[in-house]
């Protein structure tokens, strides 16, 4: 679902609120608000923000602290156009006291000294004429019924 959400975000051109990285090996989310309430509550059913952070958290994703990747969220098995790999990810059980130890910084990666990940998967690419293209960036209700129409678009679509 991620992996989706984010190619489509990235064609309707909303990239200004959810986006990979450029290395392609993390994603941040630019907009919270903005992103709860037009995207999040269409791709993962959820409006709350921490919510959907704590479900990041026990798939095993670690958010950056630090330098230009601060705030961004990263997976050894989340990479851009390997969306194959998602597969390793694995939800953990809730346990211990409910805290997450953090990794010391000198163990946080830097994805700018490595190879940056190419686009492996074509664009999604929408036409302008596409409720997508047009939606808000901005939290109102009515941007939560531009992801509906993609939805009903997709569905007619399936049982052509």
């Amino acid at each position: 679902k991620l992996h989706r959400m984010l190619d489509e975000v990235r064609a309707a051109g909303l990239e200004s609120v959810v986006s990979w990285l450029e290395h392609g090996r993390a994603f941040r989310i630019h907009q919270p608000k903005v992103f709860a309430a037009t995207i999040m509550c269409r791709f993962f059913n959820q409006s709350k923000y921490t919510s959907f952070q704590r479900q990041l958290n026990l798939y095993g994703f670690s958010r950056c602290v630090r330098g230009p990747d601060g705030g961004a969220y990263h997976h050894p098995s989340f990479l851009r156009g390997k969306a194959a790999l998602a597969l390793n990810i694995i939800r953990t059980k809730i346990k211990g006291n409910g805290h997450k130890t953090m990794a010391p910084l000198e163990e946080q990666p830097d994805f700018h000294k490595m190879v940056p990940l190419k686009n492996e998967a074509p664009p999604v690419c929408l036409p302008k004429t596409h409720p997508l293209m047009a939606a808000p960036v901005s939290p109102t209700p009515s941007s939560r019924s531009s992801f509906s129409s993609l939805d009903e678009q997709r569905n007619e679509s399936t049982h052509l």
